[in-house]
């Protein structure tokens, strides 16, 4: 290799650029004390069978909670939101164990077509739409 140095530069802005557009589909709102009061939740209950309850979430602009019940098995899992298409970085994530196996994440994303993952369970997902 001729310049080494050109190698990792040319590496290190890849990742940012791949890290900006994950970014660029957040909302980078902040919020106040008594903002997100009433602010909706979405249900998704995953067990060994699947997305049993809150698959294809459509929702308009604006925050709201997504909430995970992982009800698989050993219940060890990451959940991650990306973009809708393959090879699309994470942009939330959430992790579940067998003494934490539910949670929630305050999303708050542009319109857009995004997925919920799994990461052990790649053909698990379901949709999110954002209008």
């Amino acid at each position: 290799m001729k310049n080494p140095g050109r190698k990792i530069a040319v590496i290190l802005l890849l990742t940012l650029a791949l890290a900006a557009v994950g970014a660029a589909q957040k909302r980078n709102k902040k919020y106040r004390d008594g903002d997100l009061a009433g602010v909706a939740c979405e249900v998704v209950v995953v067990d060994d069978h699947g997305i049993i309850q809150g698959g294809n979430i459509k929702r308009p602009a604006g925050a709201f909670l997504l909430a995970i019940m992982n009800r698989r098995g050993d219940r060890t899992e990451h959940f991650s939101v990306t973009l809708d298409s393959a090879g699309a970085p994470e942009i939330y994530s959430l992790d579940t164990t067998p003494e934490r196996w539910h949670g929630a994440v305050l999303l708050d994303l542009d319109s857009g077509q995004y997925r919920l993952r799994l990461k052990n369970s790649p053909d698990v997902s379901t949709g999110i739409q954002i209008q």
